[in-house]
């Protein structure tokens, strides 16, 4: 009988758990900004503001956005400024989450509008603020080589589910802020996934669009097309030999690996 993948052992590690307080650079509307995460507050300001921003007195160091995440999933709340050479900054409320395995923020609101010779404020418009992730200090996703033992070679898919998760969340054990969290466990999960040599529908289980985190632990929500393997009682599943009168080899179907072929009477 034909096997797709051959035994192996993943060896995880614990990484350190680093300062409360840590800091990452992304990307904005061609500035580059800075996140420092502590706990659960957060507080984005200009590393290097662009030209046309800088001319609004913008400088190194300037509160962008400041609020909290919370969530399973990451949602931002908070406050975000816009700026004025003439008539300073303004403060509105902001909303927003965590996207694409947190390499993105994701904000919104009503900004101010002013007029520009009164500096009052006539009305609202909406803003979007996105921040895409460049680099932090944190260490990188690491996986020891996968010897001879122990693997996610299961083929029923909640199973196959669960041990991803366990094994990118021992991987990504002790990482904070939030953000490197789910960075990291979205990393975990596709190497464990490549190293295993899983096929079928193991594509479709990791490729789902959310990751939920609460307290350290994540999982992979929803997305993807639902992944299904035909079960049988035990006594009726044998692999074929062909040589059974009345019966019908068919394959079955499985979403994790290769199946031994199953007989069932003909109908």
């Amino acid at each position: 009988m034909s096997r797709l993948l051959a035994p192996a052992v993943l060896i995880l590690i614990v990484l350190n758990v680093p300062a409360a307080a840590a800091d990452s650079l992304w990307s904005h509307n061609g500035s580059q900004m800075r996140l420092r995460a502590d706990g659960g507050r957060r507080t984005i300001t200009y590393e290097q503001p662009k030209a046309i921003v800088a001319r609004q007195g913008v400088v190194r160091g300037t509160v962008l956005f400041e609020g909290t995440i919370s969530g399973p999933a990451g949602e931002y709340s908070g406050t975000a400024y816009v700026f004025s050479a003439r008539c300073g900054k303004k403060s509105y409320a902001v909303t927003g989450e965590l996207q694409d395995d947190g390499t993105r923020i994701f904000l919104s609101g009503d900004a101010p509008r002013r007029d520009t010779s009164t500096c009052a404020v006539q009305g609202s418009r909406e803003d979007q603020l996105v921040f895409d992730f460049v680099r932090s200090e944190d260490p990188p996703v690491t996986v020891p080589p996968l010897r001879e033992g122990e693997v996610c070679a299961v083929q029923d898919p909640d199973e196959y589910q669960t041990c991803l998760e366990d094994q990118a969340n021992r991987i990504c054990r002790g990482r904070t802020p939030f953000e490197d969290q789910v960075r990291c466990f979205r990393e975990a999960v596709m190497v464990v996934y490549r190293k295993s040599q899983m096929g079928g529908n193991a594509a479709s289980i990791v490729d789902t669009p959310f990751i939920h985190c609460v307290r350290g632990v994540c999982s992979l929500e929803g997305g993807g097309p639902a992944p299904y393997c035909i079960r049988l009682d035990a006594q009726r599943v044998r692999e074929c030999d062909g040589d059974v009168v009345n019966e019908r080899c068919t394959e079955v179907v499985c979403p994790i690996r290769r199946c031994r072929k199953v007989c069932s009477k003909a109908q």
